[in-house]
């Protein structure tokens, strides 16, 4: 296969990947294991499979065939946190999105956002700078736990970056 067709498939297979997860995100959390949602989660196993594959063909055989066992070795533990910190960072970046999102419908925090939109016109000063401080607060906690994810995940990425030369 030509380099063009073969960049040309694995962003094919990357959209496609991209699209069937926020298909199945979209769904009921019921119906993300019925008959409707076998699609995407063929997508999903096949771009999976397709990363497996590669990394197996142009990055781990050529080590083996090489005689260099322990480098191999190394370099699959390293790919295989990488592949666990793209996960982890998905989660926590879904988490923090979705908590933001939830955030956006509680009634302390709009009733705050109004206050601080409406400002010094109508409110005075401590109370418009009390608000926007209470909705800080709770937008601060609300991210948190996504973000300690996506940390955790930068760790992964940076561990397995180390182990995978």
């Amino acid at each position: 296969m030509s380099p063009e067709w073969r960049d040309l498939t694995a962003q094919l297979g990357a959209i496609a990947f991209v699209l069937a997860v926020f298909y199945l995100f979209a769904l009921p959390r019921r119906e993300r294991f019925s008959r409707r949602a076998w699609p995407a989660w063929a997508a999903v196993a096949l771009f999976l499979g397709a990363i497996l594959y590669s990394m197996w063909s142009e990055t781990l055989r050529p080590l083996v065939r090489a005689g260099e066992s322990f480098r191999a070795l190394q370099t699959a533990l390293g790919l295989a946190l990488i592949l666990l910190a793209v996960m982890v960072l998905t989660w926590g970046g879904f988490r923090f999105v979705m908590a933001i999102l939830t955030l956006m419908h509680e009634a302390s925090f709009l009733q705050n956002a109004a206050i601080g939109r409406e400002g010094t016109k109508r409110h005075p000063r401590p109370v418009v700078r009390a608000a926007r401080g209470e909705n800080l607060r709770l937008i601060g906690r609300a991210a948190l736990p996504g973000c300690l994810w996506m940390a955790l995940a930068f760790g992964l990425l940076a561990l397995g970056g180390w182990l995978a030369p």
